[in-house]
């Protein structure tokens, strides 16, 4: 009996000083990192994809609230919040910028909606939205330059 609690102590201590071990690897910069300057990329957050993306009904609720709104400026405004709220893919942004009048509150949205939008790759379906091909080219030209996201034809 006397030797199973000695069993029982040494794993318990292999146990606690292995868990010492792994707590003090914490990622925190160093004194001398932070006095230097110098970053370490193992701190920063990495950024995930989300796990929940709206479904067809969520937009389809979202299009009905701003098909209620009257004035161009509201329904950007509550459209970009939907967008952060919640991410809407492409198709869904798509349907969203349909909602409003004018070329320029489409592009001012469409332009904001793309850093919420789980799945660039498929940004290129909101160009269907616009009457005009000049607002297409100039959300492109947008995307091109803050994001250095290019399109492949």
């Amino acid at each position: 009996m006397r030797s199973f609690f000695v069993v029982l102590m040494v794993v318990f201590s292999v146990c606690v000083s292995a868990q010492d071990r792994h707590s003090s690897r914490r990622a925190v910069p160093s004194e001398s990192h932070r006095r230097a300057g110098v970053s370490d990329n193992r701190i920063k957050p990495r950024v995930q994809q989300p796990l929940y993306v709206a479904t067809p009904e969520q937009v389809t609720l979202m299009i009905e609230q701003l098909n209620k709104l009257s004035f161009a400026q509201d329904k950007v405004d509550f459209a970009y919040f939907c967008v952060k709220l919640l991410p809407i893919p492409a198709e869904g942004i798509r349907k969203l910028a349909e909602t409003m009048s004018f070329d320029s509150a489409k592009l001012d949205f469409l332009k904001e909606a793309f850093k919420y939008c789980p799945d660039t790759l498929n940004y290129i379906v909101v160009e269907r939205a616009f009457s005009f091909s000049s607002s297409a080219e100039e959300l492109r030209r947008h995307i091109e330059k803050e994001y250095h996201f290019i399109y492949a034809y």
